[in-house]
């Protein structure tokens, strides 16, 4: 009887595959190179299967990290930056700010639009 061979790792669909993304947990910005699927235990008897994605940065070296920690590298883009001068704005790059931390893409937009409208000059710099 022929026993299958297990392979020590298979490729896993992801739809950041060979777009440019950013490792949260290094900061590394780069291309999504591979999704694995990966047994890392040290003995056959008990397995241990993660999800790795492989990122290559800017240096043409490939780093691996957890799957959770890959985001689009375009999902905050570049922010409009209001004069220090506007007190208004102040309070909605404060709320930003927190918004990022929160991962709250919409309330980023939202604050993004309020200090658009009021600064209609950002626009012609981005």
């Amino acid at each position: 009887m022929h026993e299958a061979v297990p392979r020590p790792f298979e490729e896993v669909p992801h739809a950041l595959l060979r777009k440019r993304v950013r490792d949260i947990a290094s900061g590394v910005e780069g291309e999504l190179m591979a999704v694995v699927r990966e047994d890392v235990s040290d003995t056959p008897v008990r397995e241990c299967w993660v999800k790795l994605a492989y990122v290559r940065g800017p240096s043409g070296r490939e780093i691996s990290t957890a799957v959770a920690n890959i985001e689009a590298a375009d999902l905050f883009p570049r922010l409009p930056v209001p004069p220090d001068s506007c007190a208004e704005c102040a309070a909605h790059v404060s709320e930003r700010f927190q918004a990022q931390v929160e991962r709250d893409r919409s309330r980023v937009s939202d604050m993004n639009v309020l200090i658009m409208r009021h600064h209609p000059e950002l626009r012609a710099r981005r």
